[in-house]
């Protein structure tokens, strides 16, 4: 049971913003409003990159690193990052790669299959893999500024953002009509729905459905 002296989470919210306002107040002179600036090195020359900005000359200022810390906020990203290496070249374990085993398994299975593949229209989904997916690091570091993993959206300025079922038609070429799935069998019965199909897919299947 929770003591009857202990602060609200409200009041403790409260507390953190205000500090966090005021050090903020303290550090505007430093700000540099620029949405784009050139990054420049250790030596102060221009580099080819840039910086996603608004940020504060010099990097994140001592104060408010100790208010984070004392506040129990996690910045490891930011703490003592050094983001001069980010376009070079590096693995990425989330991000799909082409081997050669795939690079020659895709041909040859295409040419067996792949006329099932257009028909059951995968084919062009399948093809989006057919050569490496370059990733460009600038604008993911630049988009993940504005990404929430509360909504799972974009949070710009005009609204909230994120890819709609059309844009994931025109990026895999997969068509967003077709026989509906549904997992409680909830669908009315039309023509080619999922829950009018079921009994020939329980049929078909076995005791594997």
């Amino acid at each position: 049971m929770a003591s009857s002296t202990s602060v609200p989470a409200e009041t403790l919210s409260q507390i953190f913003q205000t500090k966090f306002e005021d050090i903020c107040r303290e550090v505007e002179s430093s700000l540099v409003s620029d949405v784009i600036a050139p990054w420049t090195d250790e030596d102060g020359a221009t580099s080819e990159s840039c910086v996603h900005g608004p940020y504060v000359e010099g990097g994140m200022p001592e104060s408010l690193a100790v208010h984070l810390r004392d506040n129990l906020v996690n910045f490891s990203a930011f703490d003592g990052g050094d983001f001069q290496d980010w376009n070079v070249a590096r693995p990425q374990p989330q991000w799909p790669t082409s081997t050669p085993d795939w690079e020659k398994w895709l041909p040859r299975m295409e040419h067996f299959f792949g006329q099932q593949w257009k028909d059951q229209g995968i084919y062009h989904l399948i093809k989006l893999f057919d050569r490496p997916l370059v990733m460009d690091r600038s604008l993911l570091s630049a988009a993940l500024c504005f990404w929430s993993s509360a909504t799972n959206t974009l949070n710009l300025r005009f609204g909230m953002m994120t890819p709609t079922v059309l844009d994931m038609a025109a990026l895999f070429g997969l068509s967003p009509l077709g026989v509906e799935v549904n997992a409680a069998l909830i669908a009315p019965e039309a023509v080619g729905s999922f829950k009018a199909a079921w009994p020939t897919v329980a049929k078909l299947a076995g005791g594997k459905a």
